[in-house]
């Protein structure tokens, strides 16, 4: 590319008749514009953050709390959620995911996992009950989106739901697909959809696998290839947190620009493209909730 750039360069400054400078100069023109097309540069307004933590104090303020349980000792004695707070907690800081896998799954009986959460208790791992995703059903029911948002979400080792609904639309090429004919379909959410207001930090996800899988084998990119959604969520939809930098019984969101979805949402296929992003070629699916 660099040779090709080179040799364009020196046919428009030769001592060349016009209309061999013009062809290289166009051919400079193609050569450039479709790479700063697909090029995604992402800057999140720092005072849009602080509009959504203002906003959505009130939600903040209503959600039922209670202690973690101790022992005798004063020594945390499990995760088992007795609060719309802590069930956030558990979720935003990276421990909840069991509940999507039993979502994913269909799980009806209670399934207990065992988690070291270095916030409350760094010494030994505690119980986490995967039916406890209830009392986070319930804190999403009751937030709703005070502005239009974009967020972004990346597709992960459990999210066969999408290639499910998506599988009769996709036209193999090699070891990949080609999307197109996804465009003007619609996608549902079987499971809790956490997203973000910025990209990079979207990136920052593609890869993740916790360090234990409860009922799925990690299969990375389900979609065989790196996937974002880009959502776009109307003003005042209901079953949209912000969680921010706010402290929920001691823990924090893992990504301080959080936005929670909850289940059973629908979402829109506008648009798909391949976009490079920090270097990577990512399959943008552009989405608005409706």
């Amino acid at each position: 590319m660099k040779k090709l750039w080179l040799w364009l360069k020196s046919q428009f400054l030769a001592k060349k008749p016009f209309y061999m400078k013009l062809l290289a100069l166009l051919a400079m023109v193609f050569l450039v514009w479709p790479l700063n097309q697909i090029v995604i540069h992402d800057t999140i307004p720092y005072y849009l953050d602080l509009q959504l933590q203002q906003a959505y104090e009130p939600w903040f303020n209503q959600l039922s709390v209670h202690n973690w349980d101790y022992d005798p000792n004063h020594e945390i004695h499990d995760y088992l959620c007795q609060s719309e707070a802590q069930a956030i907690g558990l979720y935003a800081s990276n421990h909840g995911f069991i509940w999507n896998e039993c979502l994913e799954n269909h799980c009806q009986k209670h399934h207990y996992s065992y988690e070291t959460i270095s916030e409350l208790d760094n010494q030994q791992a505690h119980i986490i009950d995967n039916q406890d995703y209830n009392f986070l059903l319930s804190a999403l029911q009751k937030a709703h989106s005070p502005y239009e948002l974009c967020v972004y979400h990346p597709v992960q080792y459990d999210e066969i739901q999408w290639f499910n609904q998506l599988k009769r639309y996709l036209l193999h090429l090699g070891n990949n697909y080609l999307y197109y004919r996804c465009v003007n379909k619609y996608l549902t959410s079987s499971s809790f959809l956490s997203c973000t207001l910025q990209l990079n930090e979207a990136m920052n996800y593609l890869n993740y696998v916790p360090h234990q899988i409860y009922h799925t084998k990690p299969v990375l990119h389900p979609l065989k290839e790196p996937v974002i959604f880009k959502i776009r969520i109307p003003q005042n939809h209901i079953g949209v947190a912000y969680l921010g930098n706010f402290s929920f019984m001691g823990l924090h969101s893992s990504n301080l620009h959080q936005v929670i979805l909850q289940p059973n949402m629908q979402f829109y296929i506008s648009k798909v493209s391949i976009k490079i992003i920090n270097g990577r070629l990512i399959n943008l699916f552009e989405l608005t909730l409706v």
